[in-house]
């Protein structure tokens, strides 16, 4: 199910020492040099990918990564719900089934923060599933998927940059093997 809950409960977390290594070597690469890294995951279901993943998330978050997760689903999704949209909520300090009033203060807070995001609102107001106001309504209109598409990254990788100029963030996104 989808979940806001950032720390596992009562489950302990066995084995997987190797795993945890190459964990703790990529966020010390990171934080040393200040670049970024990927790291996938893989492997056949059910045996502890999910798990691992929390682990991995708790150490950095030990070390003063902020994470942020978002779930690829097999099947629909509702509005919002999608990998990079949950991200970008994340990344606002939103939490699932935040209400439009809430996304539209904590959007406001971060062009406060980041007024070059201004410049980007058409593409928010879609990455974050808000209405387009008229102003913008044609501008959004006229635009081909592509555009949209193209937009939306580019904004999404506005609000990591953002987000990564004031911590180190962990963005996880599970069963991308899911993703379209």
């Amino acid at each position: 199910g989808l979940r806001d809950e950032a720390e596992p409960r009562g489950r302990p977390f066995v084995g997987r020492r190797a795993e945890l290594a190459q964990f703790d070597s990529v966020l010390r690469g990171c934080l040393e040099t200040g670049s970024g890294q990927v790291v996938h995951v893989r492997g056949e279901a059910g045996i502890g990918k999910t798990r691992l993943l929390e682990e991995f998330q708790r150490r950095a978050a030990a070390r003063g990564f902020a994470p942020h997760t978002g779930l690829v689903l097999d099947f629909g999704t509702a509005t919002g719900q999608d990998a990079i949209r949950a991200l970008a909520r994340s990344l606002l300090g939103l939490r699932a089934g935040s209400d439009a009033a809430e996304i539209e203060a904590a959007l406001a807070r971060a062009v406060a923060a980041d007024p070059a995001l201004a410049e980007r609102r058409v593409y928010l107001n879609d990455l974050l599933d808000l209405p387009q106001p008229t102003e913008l309504r044609a501008l959004y209109d006229a635009m081909d998927s592509a555009t949209r598409g193209r937009g939306v990254r580019e904004t999404m990788a506005a609000f990591v940059r953002h987000a990564s100029a004031r911590a180190p963030i962990l963005l996880a996104i599970e069963d991308v093997h899911w993703a379209d």
